[in-house]
């Protein structure tokens, strides 16, 4: 899960209610809990360029190019004031979306 690990606490409750960060760059995970009344719809940190430039293995000037291209490419960002930041779920389905066909080539 893109660097992501959804943790169950000892407490019986639902993975929801931890999620581990984890990128190469970290000591140690970065855990983050949840109240209980949290549900599908609560919103969940964002992620900063640099982190995604680490989980994409490509420098940080590639994610600005890419965003200034007339076709703008990679995963789309959100502006908070001058900052971008990425939803978990969006860069997750952005790397999901730029894989090749599971059907070989030649067999279409």
């Amino acid at each position: 899960m893109l660097g992501f690990r959804v943790v169950s606490p000892e407490c019986g409750r639902t993975p929801d209610h931890l999620i581990q960060f984890h990128l190469p760059s970290m000591a140690k995970p970065l855990r983050v809990g949840y109240p209980p009344e949290m549900n599908e719809r609560t919103i969940r940190p964002l992620m900063t360029i640099d982190e995604v430039a680490e989980i994409l293995r490509v420098p940080v000037k590639t994610i600005y190019e890419w965003r200034s291209r007339p076709l703008p490419y990679g995963p789309p960002a959100i502006k908070v004031g001058r900052y971008l930041r990425w939803k978990v779920t969006t860069v997750e389905a952005w790397i999901e979306g730029q894989e090749p066909d599971a059907v070989p080539h030649g067999h279409a």
